[in-house]
């Protein structure tokens, strides 16, 4: 399956160029502005983004900034026919581009580039993934530790049933302490269900982790 990269110039010439280059290894999506440009992505974000320096409105690292802030996983080269330092200090900088490659491109080179990029792009959303689910797993088991705790002591607490039964034999007669007796078995015996689902769930939730 092709990977999606979004092409920005306003040359359209360029455009056609550069489609023609890679359209049979990419996905090329195009716009003519960096207005438009973010328009698109905030309908479609893509891994990759190349962009042309010199454009009106909006520069390429006036762009890639943008998509730094809100895109910030989105690898952004910048292609430029200017050997300008200041623009290139620029987009290090301010866009922190992945790339900052020279017109006229060749294509095997740019094409390198692009795949180095795209690499980059699934290697930080796998690390991202991959940190996420860490996280998660550090509060679940945290969580689980606390509720483990607070079984057990629910547990430890649960010394009623010989004060409950005593009751019931020695009072027997007394209507009053069978409705109190009667109330407490039922509140010891729903506290020992509540005790028992939750360390079921515990003990299913380390057999889960060990799993995996």
């Amino acid at each position: 399956m092709k990977r999606d990269i979004l092409y920005v110039d306003d040359e359209p010439d360029n455009i056609v160029v550069f489609e023609a280059a890679f359209e049979d290894d990419f996905n090329v999506l195009t716009a003519e502005s960096g207005k438009q440009a973010l328009e698109m992505m905030e309908q479609h974000p893509v891994p990759v983004v190349v962009a042309d320096q010199r454009m009106p409105n909006m520069t390429g690292v006036e762009l890639c900034e943008i998509l730094r802030e809100r895109f910030p996983v989105t690898k952004r080269i910048i292609l430029t026919g200017y050997s300008d330092p200041d623009a290139m200090v620029d987009a290090i900088n301010r866009g922190q581009v992945f790339h900052y490659v020279k017109k006229p491109w060749e294509r095997s080179f740019l094409f390198s580039v692009l795949i180095r990029a795209l690499d980059t792009y699934d290697l930080e959303m796998a690390n991202s993934a991959l940190t996420n689910r860490l996280v998660i797993s550090e509060r679940c088991a945290l969580l689980g530790q606390v509720t483990g705790s607070v079984a057990h002591e629910m547990g430890n607490q649960l010394c009623m049933l010989p004060l409950i039964e005593m009751i019931e034999d020695q009072y027997r007669d007394d209507e009053d302490l069978m409705k109190v007796s009667r109330f407490a078995r039922e509140t010891y015996e729903r506290l020992e269900a509540l005790i028992r689902e939750v360390k079921d769930f515990m003990r299913f939730e380390q057999e889960d982790i060990v799993r995996h």
